[in-house]
């Protein structure tokens, strides 16, 4: 991706508001078809020790991750990170009821897509 370029995720995660389940679904096809860069709270991309970063909201579990290297870089975050093709994050996340939290540091503290959409994500959003 170029300098300035957006990632197509960050395309459709501008257009996600309220109401708006047309962009929601075109969010959960540009994750399913993209990568994210997810935040390891512990050890190193690939390594057998590597732990997402997890969160809380509403009582429920999410990964938190970022969208692309600029806003890896405007997170602040100052640990490993790793990327990670959507689908397969989405398979590793849902079994243990876990979502994914995109870009938390954003104004407004970014989108959660819970586990029962990631599972959509895992078997084909096409079912």
């Amino acid at each position: 991706m170029s300098a300035g370029a957006e990632s197509g995720v960050e395309q459709m995660l501008r257009q996600v508001a309220p109401g708006r389940y047309d962009a929601y679904e075109a969010l959960l096809h540009a994750i399913a078809d993209g990568q994210v860069w997810m935040l390891l709270w512990h050890g190193q991309a690939g390594a057998p020790d590597a732990q997402y970063g997890n969160m809380e909201v509403d009582g429920l579990g999410y990964a938190p991750c970022v969208t692309s290297a600029p806003e890896l870089a405007a997170s602040g975050w100052n640990r490993a990170h790793e990327v990670v093709g959507g689908r397969a994050v989405a398979a590793s996340l849902f079994p243990d009821r876990w979502g994914l939290w995109l870009n938390p540091h954003a104004p407004g503290g970014g989108v959660g897509v819970p586990w029962l959409d990631l599972r959509r994500i895992a078997g084909g959003l096409e079912r």
